[in-house]
């Protein structure tokens, strides 16, 4: 779904945030030019495999820190980012570093989890956010904060499971 929302066009350089393994590599056409990058090397030694596996010529794959890249500003087209927002120590800083490399009126689309409107709910992720927290993930994370302080423009946001939890947020970079 993240992918489809990416609208990816022919010759667009594309980055692939939090690759991990490699699942979703094969996911992406074959006409766009893909970084993938992650911050550990075992995950990445696993999406090589993929990589070769499906004889993926479009991908390049680098142990990248998603929070300070090394790439120069406005160098994507699009950026994919699927369960990393509520893992990094400072999701601001990471959809700053984003913005970064995302050319002006670029495509991002993150997949995640974002705390939920149900003030119940809500209460609930509160409550056992400092036990998520010491196995690193952020329950409380909010979409509508992440995005205004960051100023992006979300697009679409849709429900990826049952209960909602998941939800891939399509966004322009404004810049």
């Amino acid at each position: 779904m993240a992918i489809e929302l990416l609208s990816i066009r022919p010759d667009e350089r594309v980055l692939d945030v939090g690759a991990g393994t490699g699942l979703s590599l094969p996911l992406f056409p074959n006409w766009c030019d893909v970084v993938a990058v992650d911050i550990s090397e075992k995950m990445l030694a696993q999406a090589a495999k993929k990589v070769k596996k499906f004889g993926l010529s479009n991908v390049s794959l680098l142990k990248q820190d998603a929070c300070q890249m090394s790439f120069p500003d406005d160098s994507f087209d699009c950026v994919s980012v699927a369960y990393v927002a509520s893992v990094v120590p400072n999701p601001n800083k990471l959809v700053q570093e984003i913005k970064r490399v995302c050319r002006p009126g670029g495509r991002i689309v993150f997949l995640n989890h974002f705390k939920s409107q149900n003030p119940i709910l809500a209460r609930l992720e509160e409550l056992s956010n400092g036990l998520w927290n010491k196995m690193g993930w952020n329950s409380n994370l909010d979409l509508w904060t992440l995005m205004e302080e960051n100023q992006l423009s979300v697009q679409q946001v849709d429900r990826v499971n049952l209960f909602g939890y998941w939800k891939s947020v399509l966004c322009v970079n404004k810049k």
